[in-house]
């Protein structure tokens, strides 16, 4: 009789446990809703508040929560200019949530990531972590995603002073908004046209560039924002100094330099300053020219002086950071301790043998759900591996019956020209139109062909996908022979299956060489595809 009451003890237990780490974690997200709304109103505050929630998801360790409050941490960091250590907690919160499998949390963070980098002057950093973003919103077929990837891609190497790369991705980015509603497409499409402008003015080629600034100008006007109208002011102030239209140039620049110090928006300002002095100078007004010199001359030194104050504060920041760091492990080991005390004491009266035998059930529980785990990984692992080990068989299958099609055809042509040799007019005709349908029968048909791709994409995923970005322009005839050459067949096989002779092969192989910029001391067989 004295059992009974066990199981009812061990419910009051864990629904005390539970209790308790439930409202823990209904405070810690308050505290996360609070630091994403006052982000850019309040970057302290926010950066407060995440940390804050911080301290209790290390408590209650919860990973979800973990990682939004370093997402948070580390994105205010960077809007305050402390990159070191925002670059840290930002790839913290990517750690968790790649081993969370969250792939939206990811790919913000990739984003935020790359923007902290692109800040710091480390440009083919920025467009790493880019890439793999893009790659996952792809994964997750967000077209709104991919094209802002693109986008921010080519301003990235617009930044970094490759202007072709950037004018490819800001044109893929215009291409893939035409997928999007009106609303997502317009904002894209006018920040895009903003980006090619600024390129073409680079390039020399003015026209262009004004015939591109028209929408995007029509576009933040109508939205009514600053930013965006401020951006294109001074875009056309540029544009109007780079066709010595100065007068135009004096003009913009004058109107856009109101709006930048109404805005406190000092490196616009900078720039709008230099456009009048420019201007000026080149009008031969030097006293107005001096005046907007010196003026600029007084702001870049202001904010060089605030570039330095920003290193060295970032360097307080992060002497600060790091000592947070240890009082939040210290605070982590007592927050455990003082809920241990809180589980103890709520149970206390129920006799400490049943916490005991509570805690051990619980553990064993764990241990048994986390073998299941491991037993359904390594059954999806050893299905994958089945089923890749049966499409490289189909595959085999299908490369061998080809192949052996082929020899049959070829023996038969044979016979037939030896029949022809012996048979009369009439009868060398007929021989010759079959041995002619015989021929085109030993053709890798389209038919072969898409059986033959289907199965090879299972074996080699995305190989097509990747031969396509690298080498857009190849033709079907070269992709085949890239295809099966990927699959280590020999010149006089990929002859036999594709219908042609050897020498067609190797003068084929010769011109993709040629093609891809591959010299001829490697194989297309060493050539490395790597994903965008």
């Amino acid at each position: 009789m004295c059992r009974r009451p066990r199981p009812l003890l061990s419910i009051v237990f864990l629904f005390a446990f539970s209790f308790t780490a439930l409202a823990q974690r209904h405070e810690a997200e308050r505290y996360l809703m609070a630091s994403d709304s006052l982000m850019f109103i309040s970057p302290d505050s926010s950066r407060l508040l995440a940390s804050e929630a911080l301290k209790i998801a290390l408590a209650i360790k919860n990973d979800t929560l973990e990682a939004r409050a370093y997402h948070l941490i580390g994105t205010t960091e960077g809007i305050q200019g402390h990159y070191s250590s925002a670059q840290q907690n930002l790839i913290r919160s990517l750690t968790i949530s790649d081993r969370l499998n969250m792939p939206r949390k990811q790919v913000a963070t990739l984003a935020n990531i790359a923007r902290v980098i692109d800040a710091q002057g480390r440009y083919a950093d920025a467009i790493r972590y880019l890439k793999q973003a893009l790659v996952l919103d792809r994964q997750l077929d967000d077209k709104e995603g991919v094209a802002l990837d693109y986008q921010n891609l080519g301003v990235i190497f617009r930044r970094s002073g490759n202007n072709d790369s950037a004018l490819y991705y800001l044109d893929r980015s215009l291409e893939q908004a035409k997928l999007l509603p009106k609303e997502s497409r317009n904002a894209i499409v006018a920040s895009g046209q903003y980006n090619i402008a600024y390129v073409y003015s680079f390039q020399g080629r003015y026209k262009e560039a004004e015939a591109l600034l028209q929408y995007p100008v029509r576009y933040y006007d109508s939205t009514g924002d600053p930013y965006g109208v401020l951006h294109g002011i001074a875009y056309k102030a540029n544009l109007a100094y780079l066709t010595k239209n100065y007068k135009d140039a004096i003009a913009l620049a004058g109107t856009g330099l109101e709006k930048a110090r109404e805005m406190h928006m000092d490196e616009r300002s900078a720039d709008l300053l230099q456009i009048l002095t420019d201007s000026y100078e080149a009008k031969g007004e030097f006293s107005k020219a001096l005046h907007y010199y010196k003026e600029h001359r007084k702001l870049s030194d202001t904010l060089f002086n605030a570039e330095k104050a920003r290193i060295v504060a970032e360097l307080q920041y992060g002497y600060e950071t790091e000592k947070k760091d240890r009082e939040i492990e210290l605070l982590k080991a007592k927050e455990e301790s003082h809920r241990i005390v809180i589980i103890l004491v709520s149970v206390a009266a129920l006799a400490s043998i049943f916490l005991v035998i509570t805690l051990f059930l619980s553990k064993k529980l764990q241990t048994v759900r986390y073998r299941e785990k491991e037993a359904h990984l390594v059954a999806e692992r050893e299905k994958a591996q089945l089923a890749l080990e049966s499409s490289e068989r189909e595959l085999g299958t299908t490369t061998a019956f080809l192949q052996q099609k082929n020899k049959l055809l070829e023996e038969l042509q044979l016979q037939l020209a030896a029949l022809s040799a012996e048979a009369g007019q009439t009868q060398q005709e007929k021989l010759t139109d079959l041995s002619n349908a015989l021929t085109r029968a030993k053709l890798l048909t389209e038919d072969d062909w898409s059986q033959f791709r289907v199965i090879f994409d299972k074996v080699h995923p995305g190989f097509f996908n990747r031969l396509r970005e690298q080498f857009y322009d190849l033709t079907p005839a070269e992709t085949r022979l890239m295809a099966l050459t990927h699959l280590n067949l020999g010149t006089r096989e990929i002859a036999s299956m594709l219908g042609v002779s050897d020498q067609t092969v190797y003068k084929t192989r010769q011109r993709l060489r040629a093609k891809i910029g591959m010299s001829a001391e490697k194989g297309l067989d060493d050539l490395e595809l790597n994903a965008v």
